[in-house]
């Protein structure tokens, strides 16, 4: 679904395996042939993380 890479982003983050200075890329497939990526680069630790 659309929220898919959002829900990974979340787990890298939560579980600790992405931390300040490092970057990743989502990847998204939508209907037909609609694809997506963004490439993201963690900057400091999101206050969500320890949560």
């Amino acid at each position: 679904g659309a929220g898919d890479p959002f829900a990974g982003l979340d787990h890298l983050v939560t579980s600790g395996a992405l931390g300040p200075g490092d970057t990743c890329m989502l990847f998204g497939v939508g209907a037909g042939f609609s694809w997506s990526c963004a490439v993201v680069e963690i900057l400091n630790a999101p206050s969500w993380r320890d949560r």
